[in-house]
């Protein structure tokens, strides 16, 4: 979380601009909607075992959980909207990561 959270700080006021613009601006849509699949990606690869000995539809489930958790509109909300210091912030999007691992 440390490592997401430290590309977040450096770069999520940007992306967070650019985002505004993906629905004037084809380019940034697709550049958004590759962003998006990267982030799909990573979390997969990187969570693997929050993901370890599900299948279907439960899988996909947790999948999307932890991608959502982990996006930068939740970075914002947490920092940016609700003021939170940081280590509360990370600490908050990793209990949410875990609360998913009893869930079916």
């Amino acid at each position: 979380m440390r490592l997401l959270y430290d590309s977040y700080e450096l770069q999520g006021d940007a992306v967070l601009r650019l985002l505004a613009a993906e629905d004037r601006i084809p380019a940034v849509r697709e550049m958004a909607d590759a962003g998006r699949a990267w982030h799909r990606d990573w979390v997969e690869r990187t969570f693997a075992p929050l993901l370890a000995g599900l299948r279907g539809a439960a899988r996909e489930r947790r999948l999307v959980s932890l991608v959502v958790a982990t996006d930068l509109l939740v970075w914002k909300l947490l920092r940016r909207e609700m003021g939170l210091g940081r280590v509360t912030a990370e600490r908050i999007v990793i209990e949410m990561m875990t609360a998913t691992e009893g869930a079916p």
